[in-house]
């Protein structure tokens, strides 16, 4: 700090110098992107900021705003806090509070690049109360912005490969800045439910973050996106099963138990796309046990059959069930084995019908499990 004083002394245009064809480089900017963060970080950010208080609402060469470059930060920490804070309050005397939400060329707002972090901490929790205080980049929308936009804060923290404990807390926040978000679609026409389930590591926080999306969002269990996947489709084509996903699995079906019995647009039921996983676990053999005990009959469905009605047509000569999914799908395992016990339990006429193969990119009829 005292090297930096030193120097602003000797050349105050220095926090202004750093313009180039494409954008800024400023000093601020190099300090916002550091990241390892201390309480000497903070006293220079204030002095950038006394310095040249515009820096704020420049973008760097690569269209990032100082708060986007805070926010990338995978290690936050309280002088991360503190660094957003005189930001913010420089924003608030600029009355350039649409800086905070200007978007970067792949539309992600501070918010945004905050929730997308992998590592959401108590820091992440104080700056997005600070960002509610401020109402600053709260997926503001510019022109022409996608709506599908909307609610990817939401989805990014659901679809985190790490659920912390704070996770919760801010979905929480979120939710009550914007109560429609948990029923916003995404590019995908999937909801933030469809993102928690496709989610590659649940523990006991992605559980908080089921109940409050059951909670905020009525029937996003019958939901389906673009593919004709509901949540329950999601979570059973996850290959990544823990003893978390079995209690999100009866917790969906348990809220809609109809799901059990739902195509999707590739033919699939819900056990279908758990059935033709190749990384089946002891979690995924319980799920498969959970769908067969609510609905036997799934066992006897083909791949491609239209939902049981008056205009269902009959079984095609060769078609696929899910015994020859799990026949097919390799390396097998224990797991593999204990899911063809039960589906043979289940439907004994499987191991006869002339199922679907390939071989290459043709088709190839008539085998048997």
């Amino acid at each position: 700090v005292a090297m930096f004083d030193a120097f602003l002394r000797r050349s105050p245009a220095a926090a202004s110098a750093g313009e180039t064809a494409t954008g800024y480089s400023l000093p601020l900017h190099a300090l916002c992107a550091c990241p390892h963060t201390t309480p000497s970080s903070t006293t220079l950010a204030e002095r950038l900021l006394d310095a040249y208080p515009q820096a704020v609402s420049l973008p760097s060469s690569d269209g990032l705003l100082p708060l986007h470059l805070v926010f990338e930060s995978e290690n936050l920490s309280e002088a991360s806090v503190q660094i957003c804070k005189l930001i913010l309050a420089v924003l608030e005397r600029q009355s350039k509070s649409e800086a905070g939400s200007a978007t970067d060329e792949d539309w992600m707002v501070p918010l945004m690049l905050l929730c997308k972090g992998s590592s959401l901490n108590q820091h992440s929790v104080a700056i997005l109360e600070l960002l509610v205080v401020s109402h600053i980049g709260y997926g503001a929308r510019g022109a022409g912005k996608r709506e599908a936009m909307q609610a990817l804060p939401l989805r990014y923290i659901c679809k985190s490969s790490f659920h912390s404990e704070h996770a919760g807390t801010i979905a929480r926040h979120l939710i009550h800045e914007h109560p429609d978000w948990p029923l916003c679609r995404g590019d995908s026409g999937g909801l933030a439910l469809h993102a928690l389930c496709s989610s590659p590591n649940h523990v006991d926080a992605s559980l908080i973050l089921l109940e409050l999306l059951l909670e905020s969002a009525q029937g996003a269990t019958a939901i389906a996106n673009n593919d004709g996947m509901l949540p329950i489709h999601t979570l059973c084509a996850n290959p990544n099963h823990s003893a978390q996903s079995l209690v999100m699995a009866n917790r969906l079906l348990e809220v809609y138990p109809a799901g059990t019995a739902a195509w999707d647009m590739a033919g699939h039921l819900p056990l279908h796309r758990l059935c033709e996983s190749e990384t089946l676990s002891v979690h995924s053999v319980a799920i498969c046990a959970a769908l067969l005990e609510l609905d036997p009959w799934t066992a006897t469905c083909t791949v491609g059959e239209p939902p049981r009605d008056k205009n269902k047509r009959a079984i095609p000569q060769f078609a696929n069930t899910a015994l020859h999914l799990v026949c097919r799908a390799v390396p097998h395992s224990r797991h593999s084995l204990a899911l063809c016990e039960m589906l043979i339990e289940a439907n004994s006429s499987a191991l006869t019908q002339k199922g679907v193969s390939e071989n290459g990119e043709e088709e190839v009829h008539g085998d048997e499990p």
